[in-house]
C-alpha cells in the first residue's frame, strides 16, 4: 500500500487513487432522499491524529451489504442504484467530472444547476472519505467536500439575495449598454496609460533637476489571515486536480445582473472618463510648462557655456603666444652661449699655442748658448794641439760618435732650423 505522501502527491498531480481492498460498500436504506449531514468547521481542523492505542477501535462494517427487500430496491432513485455498482475509482472520477460541469455551468450563468452539481460532488467526496480507512485521506477528501459545499452555499445565498433568479435574455438595449461599457473601459484604459506615461516623464524631469537621489521603498506586504490562506490552499489543490491554474488571491463573485445596473455603470464610467480627461489636460499643460522651463534653462546654460568656452580659448591662445616668445628667447640665448663658448675655446687654444712657441724659443736659446761655449773651448784646445793633433782628434771623434739626428739638440741641422725659427718667429 502506498504511503500518505505518495497518495497526496498523486491527488495533487491529478492522478486518481488506486481502488481500495473493499469493492462493495453498504448504504443506509432509511429514506429515498439522500441525507446531507451538517459538517462543522471543527471537523476540518489540521490537528495531528490521536494515538490509535489510546482511542477505542470501532468495528469495521461488513464488506458485503445485506440484501434489501424488492420493494425498497424498486423505490430507490436511479442515481443511488448506480452508485452501488461503482467502485472508489469510478466515484472519484465521477466527482471530478461533476465539479468540472458545475464550474462550466457557473461560468454560463446557470446558477441553480451549478449549485446542485456542487452539492452532488460534495456528497460523493464525503462518501469516498467515509469509506477510506486512512484517517489522513479521510480528512483530505472531507476538506474537498467541505469546500465544494461551501461554494454551493455561497452561490445559493447570492441567488437568494437577488430578486432576479434567472438571467434576462439579451436585448438590443443590453447589447448597446455592453458596447458602451466596453468602449468606455477601453477609453479609460488608454487614458490611464497616457496619464501614467506623463506622470513618469514628469518624475524623470524632476529627478534630473534635483540632485538628491530618491530612495525606493518596498511595497507593503499583505498579511492574510489563517482562514483566507486555508481557503486559497484548498482552491489551489482542487485546481491542481482539475488541471486549472492556481490563484493568488480570492475575490468575491459579483456578476452583472441587469441592464439598469449596466446603464448606471456606464454613467459612472462616463463620469470617470470626464475626470480623467480633466486630469489629462492638466498633466499635458504641466508637462508643456515644464518642457518650456527646461528649454529656457538649458538655453541659458548653453549661452553661458559658450561665453566661458570663448574666454578659455582666448586664454589658451595668449598662453601659446607667450610660449612661442619664450622658446624664441631661449633659442637665442642658446646660440649666444654657443658663440661665447666657441670664442673662449679659440682664445684658450691661441694662448696655448703662444705658450708652446715661447717654451720652444726658450729651449732653442738655451741650446744655442751651450754650443757656442763648446765652440770657444774647442778653439782654445786647437791652439795647444796643433794641426796634427786636431786631425787625429777629428778622426777619433768620427769613429767613436754615431751620426746625429736632426731632432737632437746638438745636431747642426737642428741648430740651423732653430736659427731659422728665430728669424721668422714673432713675439705676441
Amino acid at each position: 500500500m502506498a504511503s500518505l505522501e505518495e497518495q497526496l502527491a498523486n491527488l495533487r498531480a491529478g492522478r486518481t487513487p488506486a481502488p481500495p481492498a473493499r469493492v462493495l460498500y453498504s448504504t443506509p436504506a432509511v429514506s429515498l432522499i439522500p441525507q446531507h449531514d451538517e459538517i462543522d468547521e471543527d471537523d476540518w481542523d489540521d490537528d495531528e491524529p490521536k494515538d490509535p492505542v489510546s482511542t477505542a477501535v470501532l468495528p469495521v462494517p461488513p464488506l458485503i451489504s445485506t440484501p434489501l427487500p424488492v420493494q425498497q430496491t424498486m423505490n430507490k432513485p436511479a442515481e443511488t442504484m448506480e452508485r452501488q455498482h461503482l467502485n472508489q475509482r469510478q466515484l472519484y472520477e465521477r466527482a471530478i467530472e461533476i465539479t468540472k460541469s458545475a464550474m462550466a455551468k457557473e461560468r454560463a450563468r446557470d446558477f441553480d444547476a451549478a449549485v446542485n452539481e456542487y452539492v452532488d460532488a460534495g456528497d460523493i467526496f464525503t462518501e469516498i472519505g467515509r469509506n477510506e480507512r486512512d484517517p489522513q485521506i479521510q480528512r483530505t477528501l472531507k476538506k474537498k467536500a467541505f469546500s465544494l459545499l461551501q461554494r454551493a452555499e455561497a452561490l445559493a445565498d447570492w441567488i437568494d439575495s437577488h430578486a432576479d433568479t434567472k438571467v434576462p435574455e439579451a436585448t438590443p438595449a443590453s447589447d448597446a449598454a455592453d458596447k458602451d461599457v466596453q468602449a468606455a473601459e477601453q477609453h479609460i484604459q488608454a487614458m490611464k496609460q497616457e496619464l501614467q506615461q506623463l506622470k513618469y516623464s514628469s518624475q524623470i524631469m524632476q529627478a534630473d533637476d534635483s540632485t538628491d537621489l530618491v530612495e525606493a521603498t518596498q511595497p507593503p506586504h499583505d498579511e492574510y489571515s489563517m482562514r483566507e490562506s486555508m481557503k486559497k490552499a484548498l482552491v489551489n489543490e482542487i485546481h491542481g486536480l482539475l488541471n486549472l491554474p492556481e490563484i493568488n488571491s480570492l475575490r468575491k463573485f459579483e456578476p452583472l445582473d441587469s441592464t439598469a445596473n449596466k446603464a448606471q455603470y456606464a454613467e459612472e464610467l462616463k463620469a470617470q472618463v470626464a475626470q480623467l480627461q480633466k486630469e489629462l489636460s492638466y498633466e499635458k499643460a504641466s508637462h508643456q510648462l515644464t518642457t518650456a522651463v527646461r528649454k529656457h534653462k538649458y538655453s541659458k546654460m548653453a549661452s553661458a557655456d559658450q561665453a566661458e568656452q570663448a574666454r578659455l580659448q582666448a586664454q589658451v591662445t595668449e598662453l601659446r603666444r607667450e610660449l612661442e616668445i619664450h622658446q624664441a628667447a631661449l633659442e637665442m640665448s642658446r646660440q649666444s652661449i654657443a658663440e661665447i663658448t666657441e670664442e673662449k675655446l679659440r682664445v684658450e687654444a691661441q694662448s696655448a699655442r703662444q705658450v708652446q712657441s715661447l717654451e720652444h724659443q726658450l729651449n732653442n736659446l738655451s741650446t744655442a748658448n751651450d754650443s757656442r761655449w763648446k765652440r770657444t773651448q774647442a778653439s782654445r784646445m786647437q791652439w795647444f794641439q796643433g794641426p796634427r793633433g786636431l786631425r787625429k782628434q777629428a778622426a777619433e771623434e768620427q769613429q767613436q760618435q754615431p751620426q746625429r739626428r736632426r731632432s737632437e739638440p746638438g745636431s747642426p741641422r737642428n741648430g740651423a732650423a732653430s736659427e731659422e725659427e728665430e728669424t721668422t718667429s714673432v713675439w705676441l
